[in-house]
């Protein structure tokens, strides 16, 4: 069973969406590689107030993130791989009044070799 039954309860009612718009109060689910959470936003007058909890596994402790969005303004979440492998992330967007949720490929670090 899942060891946070108020984030697994949240998850429920959140939903299941992955990737695209979000409305107030209406959460979707996060898949970010292997940490799974939701996010949720209400909005105040400084913008979109986000809200967005995950964990690895369900053995996993969680972690939230809170975010206030202007018009234009964006956050990423994201977590590694392997050495030269691209990321599991996630941009969250406040465009045109509304929130989309979407995956995103960020690229692996660039290793450089000292010496001769």
């Amino acid at each position: 069973m899942f060891r946070y039954p108020a984030l697994a309860a949240l998850c429920v009612v959140a939903g299941t969406a992955a990737s695209g718009e979000l409305r107030p109060m209406n959460g979707g689910s996060l898949d970010v590689g292997t940490f799974r959470g939701n996010v949720y936003f209400t909005e105040t007058h400084a913008g979109y107030q986000v809200v967005t909890t995950i964990a690895d596994g369900e053995a996993g402790s969680p972690v939230r993130f809170e975010v206030t969005l202007a018009e234009g303004q964006g956050m990423t979440i994201s977590t590694p791989r392997g050495v030269d492998e691209p990321s599991d992330a996630v941009q969250i967007s406040h465009v045109g009044g509304k929130l989309f949720v979407m995956p995103v490929i960020v690229p692996g670090p660039n290793l450089v070799t000292a010496g001769p």
